[in-house]
């Protein structure tokens, strides 16, 4: 406590009676160091701490520090001054502390002049040092560091160089004086760093239009590679943080430099052949002319970005001209991708989780954000498996008849342009184009009337996990009408339910507490299981607090157990 204090006096009489030992005090001094206490670390370093100990428990450290690099800082040259050794080893930890996301650039800037000052002389510490004054858009302290040996088109531990942080920070003045100074627009990508982009990407996907012209007017190669993760530059401006949530004026300077780009040349699909966000954010742009000249240029029309196609985007938008122009250079009508259906067992499927995003692209986010909300108003789950290829496996005439408010206009079109009614349904939680209709949250009759009229299965077995008959799906929303209608064209009523968390008819109405559909549904020959009776459905009914629907149907139980059909133990339900 004395030492955390710095009180000099009542340290110095603990040492001189020996009220604690040597080895304590290292302890102390280290965990002073390991906290960042810089008045205990002073103290004990004047009662003569070795400064090695100190400078090696800051190295074991260095890389679960919750400190700011500017309190590093100050502890490193603390140490380094009462005589530890700043090692090549130390020097390293401290660099890959440089790797971490969310740094303050004036706290590095800090940290790596006290590396300078002690004698740390190494290339790394001036081209770390270089791009932190281009993030700080200091032009000066840039030439004093190139000035002083740092190369111009060097690149930092992170792999990038002054330039392309001068990009990425909007720094449009610093970027014409680099440029000046010999700085390379077409310097190539660093290999050894897993997500790097040029600087004109850099400045593309951030909105930097002015930065964006001056690289191009100075010699930026449109078709080289833009990034190490093979996002191009089409897709750079379309990762632009306003986009699909800015003023309308900003969505019209985005799609100007989508049409200017591509006037230029600028290359539709990734270099490393993976999908492209580029037909999907054209699609959400609701971009149909600048989406035909991507796919003239020969942009993937059946691409996978975020477990989505164009043609499901399209489907979602409800936009016919897309979904036309999309369909006219080779999209699937029927396309499924990535379904499982049938083609392993069940108990091999490994069940699908919900998506994630932490480790998604820096720019990629905010896109694949978009499509999930997209996912979101289809009525199916959107998933990820263990290997995290995304799970959406349905057809454009599914998404149109499932989304939460279906519209007949589309489902007509679709249907035009050889839509399969009867496409299957997807292993998990997948609706038929009917079932998905007769369950949609604002379900459409004439929808469901144009399914019908046109030959769709009404008896279509369920999905495998969490399916539904058409039937099934209108009992559990609730829709008489819509229930009425179904049986009339030969629903079977007593339809068993998926084999993993199904429900039969009776079962979904009790579960979601729909008395009159219950009584409805038994008085057009519903039937419970034979074997079980009604146990079920009053359990789904008892787990959502339905206790009248529960008790609704012990009495049917006893009518029936009356009769002879069923000996069901009522006590235990």
């Amino acid at each position: 406590m004395a030492a955390e204090k710095g009180n000099r006096e009542l340290s110095k009489v603990c040492l001189a009676y020996d009220i604690v030992s040597p080895q304590v005090l290292e302890r102390a001094f280290c965990r002073a160091v390991e906290t960042g206490n810089l008045a205990a670390i002073g103290t004990f370093l004047r009662r003569g701490a070795d400064p090695n100990v100190g400078i090696a428990a800051f190295q074991g450290k260095i890389d679960s520090f919750k400190m700011n690099v500017s309190l590093q800082a100050d502890i490193i040259y603390l140490l380094v001054q009462a005589g530890a050794q700043l090692s090549d080893e130390i020097a390293l930890s401290v660099q890959r502390s440089f790797t971490l996301e969310e740094r303050d650039s004036e706290d590095d800037i800090r940290l790596l002049r006290v590396l300078l000052q002690l004698g740390y002389n190494k290339a790394w510490v001036r081209q770390c040092l270089l791009t932190s004054y281009a993030e700080e858009n200091s032009m000066f302290d840039c030439d004093a560091c190139i000035d002083g040996g740092a190369l111009i088109n060097g690149r930092d531990i992170n792999g990038e160089s002054a330039l392309q942080t001068a990009a990425y920070y909007d720094c449009l003045f610093l970027v014409q004086h680099l440029i000046s100074r010999g700085a390379d627009p077409n310097l190539p990508l660093s290999r050894n760093h897993p997500k790097v982009q040029s600087a004109l990407y850099s400045a593309l996907a951030r909105g930097h239009w002015e930065v964006a012209a001056y690289l191009i007017d100075s010699g930026a190669d449109i078709t080289a590679k833009a990034t190490t993760t093979g996002a191009t530059l089409l897709e750079g401006v379309l990762f632009t943080p306003c986009m699909g949530n800015g003023p309308g004026h900003l969505e019209t300077i985005i799609k100007k430099q989508i049409r200017d780009l591509l006037a230029l040349g600028a290359p539709v699909r990734r270099p490393n052949g993976t999908d492209s966000f580029l037909p999907h954010g054209l699609v959400l742009l609701g971009e149909l002319d600048c989406l035909e000249l991507a796919l003239k240029a020969g942009v993937q029309v059946e691409g996978k970005y975020g477990g989505m196609t164009p043609i499901q985007l399209a489907v979602l938008q409800k936009d016919t001209d897309i979904i036309q122009s999309l369909l006219q250079h080779g999209a699937n009508i029927n396309g499924c991708p990535g379904s499982l259906c049938n083609h392993t067992t069940l108990s091999e499927m490994p069940s699908p989780s919900p998506p994630l995003f932490h480790g998604a692209h820096r720019f990629e986010e905010i896109p694949k954000k978009q499509i999930f909300r997209r996912a979101l108003s289809s009525g199916f789950q959107m998933g990820v498996f263990a290997d995290e290829k995304p799970y959406f496996p349905h057809s454009p005439l599914q998404l149109a008849s499932s989304c939460h408010d279906p519209d007949l206009d589309l489902v007509e079109f679709l249907l035009s342009q050889g839509a399969d009614f009867n496409a299957p349904a997807a292993a998990w939680y997948g609706r038929t184009a009917l079932q998905g209709a007769a369950s949609a949250r604002n379900a459409s009759m004439e929808v469901v009337k144009l399914l019908l009229d046109r030959g769709a299965n009404v008896n279509e077995p369920p999905a495998q996990v969490g399916g539904v008959t058409a039937l099934q799906g209108a009992t559990i929303r609730g829709d008489m009408q819509l229930v009425r209608l179904l049986l009339s064209r030969g629903a079977n009523i007593n339809a068993p339910g998926s084999p993993i968390e199904g429900r039969t008819a009776l079962e979904g109405a009790a579960e979601h507490g729909r008395i009159e559909m219950l009584r409805y549904l038994l008085s057009k020959g519903a039937m419970p299981d034979p074997v079980t009776g009604y146990a079920r459905a009053i359990e789904l009914a008892k787990k959502e607090l339905h206790f009248g629907i529960a008790n609704f149907l012990r009495d049917e139980q006893r009518k029936l157990d009356e009769m002879g059909f069923l000996g069901i133990d009522l006590d235990s339900l």
